[in-house]
């Protein structure tokens, strides 16, 4: 093939190491005389020539090749598992799930009448039971609170008396602890004069030392410490026992009101669970009416259904049929690659004659096309499942 605008021998030229053909001589671009010109090729040049044109013809064949072989890694090109998204499986499910449910609510619905009147009547029972125990936390409420009254009025009464012995205690405990001083040094003094009076009495000290000085004054303000405590721990027991009794009274308040405020959320949840009932109860008498009327509708649907039925039935054959072809296509394909494999290893592509060349990429390239082809009306079918399938899970609502 020329590599470039035609030439004659001598003419000029552009690019140096060109080639060119004329009248099946090969020229090549080189200086001569100072100029580019076309001049007869040597044997070294035609060889590099060869190798030149040889290069393209791999290059251009490997396009080609690379072309088909691209993209064989989509789905396409991939076998199609049973459990593909292709069949559709899991709409089939919920089709399948939605005639199962449709086909037990117009069983339900044809017998079910006397199964819901049966409900009625146990709902009925309930709200009888539930009143009952109404009545009965309402009654046990009525004693707590009247039991909470008295222990109020208890409560008074106690507090007023330990209010009373606190007040006094501690009169009493401030009357002694103002004393306890006076008490400590009279103490200490007294102890003092009887120590005096013992070096006096055996004649270690004499003279005016050796009186009584303050003694009577302090054992008078001894006495009336010891009165004064006496007194307060009298009253301190007073003190604790009403107290006792005040903590107690506080107790049984306190055990009284969450008796009664338990009793009362009871009697909430109680009469809510009433009125929920008997909302049930006018529910449930609906659905009976209701049910009647449905199942006319049903039974309507259910013909429509079946055609559903049939339709989807042969979808399905259609596509494990086309899947069974796309699989055979495919593996025509992946053997075909294969076998081009095999023919072109270690094999340069330009040694292949240009009709045995044409001939291996017109089978690649139709074994390609059947996979391609085979795939896409899979895909068409399996759209199609889905369209039909959601109109008849539709079809159930």
């Amino acid at each position: 093939m020329p590599l470039g605008n035609a030439a004659n021998v001598g003419s000029s030229c552009k690019k140096k190491g060109g080639f060119n053909l004329n009248r099946n001589q090969i020229l090549i671009c080189k200086v001569s005389n100072g100029k580019l010109t076309w001049q007869r090729a040597n044997k070294t040049e035609m060889l590099a020539y060869q190798k030149s044109e040889n290069e393209k013809l791999e290059k251009s064949r490997k396009v080609v090749l690379d072309s088909l072989l691209l993209g064989t890694t989509g789905d396409e090109f991939q076998e199609i598992p049973e459990n593909s998204p292709m069949f559709r499986l899991n709409e089939r499910g919920s089709w399948n799930e939605a005639l199962s449910r449709f086909k037990l609510v117009l069983d339900e619905s044809r017998k079910g009448i006397a199964s819901q009147l049966e409900e009625v009547q146990k709902m009925q029972s309930l709200s009888s039971q539930k009143t009952q125990e109404l009545q009965s936390a309402q009654s046990s409420k009525s004693s707590i609170d009247s039991q909470l009254r008295f222990a109020e009025n208890d409560l008074i009464s106690l507090k007023i008396a330990y209010d009373a012995a606190s007040q006094s205690y501690l009169a009493a405990k401030s009357v002694s602890d103002s004393l306890y001083y006076q008490y400590q040094r009279a103490q200490n003094e007294n102890a003092a004069i009887l120590a005096n009076r013992v070096l006096c009495d055996f004649g270690f000290v004499a003279g005016s030392s050796c009186t009584w000085g303050n003694y009577n004054y302090n054992a008078s303000i001894i006495s009336q410490y010891n009165i004064a405590i006496s007194r307060t721990n009298s009253l301190a027991g007073s003190y604790s026992n009403t107290y006792s009794a005040y903590a107690n009274g506080l107790s049984r308040v306190a055990s009284l009101r969450n008796q009664s405020a338990s009793l009362g959320t009871s009697i909430s949840s109680i009469t809510n669970q009433i009125n929920l009932t008997q909302r049930d109860i006018s529910a449930k008498q609906a659905d009976i009416t209701k049910a009647k009327e449905n199942v006319s509708t049903l039974e309507i649907k259910e013909t429509t259904l079946s055609q559903s039925t049939k339709l989807v039935d042969e979808l399905v054959a259609s596509l494990n049929s086309l899947a069974e072809s796309h699989r055979f296509s495919l593996q025509a394909f992946l053997k075909k690659i294969e076998e081009i494999n095999a023919a072109i290893d270690g094999k340069p592509l330009f040694e292949f004659e240009k009709k045995e060349w044409e001939v291996l990429v017109s089978d690649l390239r139709e074994t390609r096309t059947k996979v391609t082809n085979s795939f896409y009306e899979l895909l068409r079918t399996s759209t199609s499942l889905s369209l039909e399938l959601t109109k008849a899970v539709n079809a159930t609502k």
